[in-house]
């Protein structure tokens, strides 16, 4: 089997994942351009990649801006993604984000479903999307990931915090908008069943189940022992807008479902 080259690897994603191969004796080898983590190979220009190539080796691509704020330079970003798709091919995974789907109410999105590029994040996922797939390799869609090291700067750590210092009230901005949620244990392991034998094509990776940010935080009290909580919103008149995956395509094509649920999911997080 192919060794998984794996870029970003000192991020959530990337280091999660890295353990996981590792776990289960998969040979791999983590790329950062942080020297946070020795484990790692540190560069300064994820096309090193390239010379590290023998012809059996398979590329995930974790590394980039996760947010529009975050974009440094969108030209720089696609070019490192177009010149390992056009040496890598079919044998790169690049792992984009759900994000880059118009929202609609009560509909599970499907990869057929529409696009758009409303910022530069969504701009730059598209046009990396379509270069992999212009080379054969394989594109992701990941829905919000979940779990033991993930950044503080999400809707999770948000409500924990608020629960930690007033267990009575908590204040959010859009409380009744759906999300989907898949624990990182669960997405480790769809991205190896996928790196066993990428398809070119696009893919959602989710749980497929529609949680409301006021059910998420009622979960999280929940497990902090917390009753009685008062939700409170910060936006008026605003319309709840829904964002759950339809994952069908890749459990037909992988045998793959979540099977870690939120609840259990958020008491080992917490713990």
């Amino acid at each position: 089997m192919s060794k998984i080259l794996i870029t970003g690897a000192s991020g959530f994603i990337g280091s999660n994942f890295f353990e996981y191969l590792k776990k289960i004796q998969h040979c791999c080898e983590g790329y950062s351009r942080s020297s946070i983590n020795n484990a790692f190979k540190k560069v300064d220009d994820y096309c090193a990649l390239i010379k590290d190539d023998t012809g059996n080796e398979l590329v995930i691509h974790l590394a980039g801006s996760n947010s529009p704020e975050a974009i440094d330079n969108i030209n720089k970003e696609f070019e490192t993604v177009k010149a390992l798709s056009n040496y890598f091919k079919n044998r790169l995974i690049y792992i984009s984000s759900a994000k880059v789907y118009m929202r609609k109410n009560n509909k599970m999105l499907k990869e057929t479903d529409s696009t758009t590029t409303c910022n530069k994040y969504n701009t730059l996922k598209l046009m990396c999307e379509s270069e992999v797939i212009k080379n054969n390799g394989m594109v992701l869609r990941l829905s919000n990931i979940y779990g033991k090291g993930m950044s503080r700067s999400n809707v999770f750590s948000h409500i924990k915090q608020q629960l930690i210092e007033n267990k009575n009230e908590i204040f959010l901005k859009r409380p009744d908008d759906i999300g989907d949620f898949i624990h990182i244990n669960d997405l480790s392991i769809a991205l190896y069943q996928s790196s066993i034998s990428p398809t070119c094509s696009i893919f959602n990776v989710g749980s497929g189940l529609g949680v409301s940010i006021r059910e998420l935080c009622k979960i999280i009290a929940q497990q902090l022992g917390i009753k009685d909580i008062k939700i409170l919103s910060t936006s008026k008149n605003y319309q709840p807008m829904s964002a759950v995956l339809c994952c069908d395509l890749f459990r037909k094509y992988y045998n793959w479902k979540p099977n870690i649920k939120l609840d259990q999911g958020i008491k080992n997080w917490i713990q």
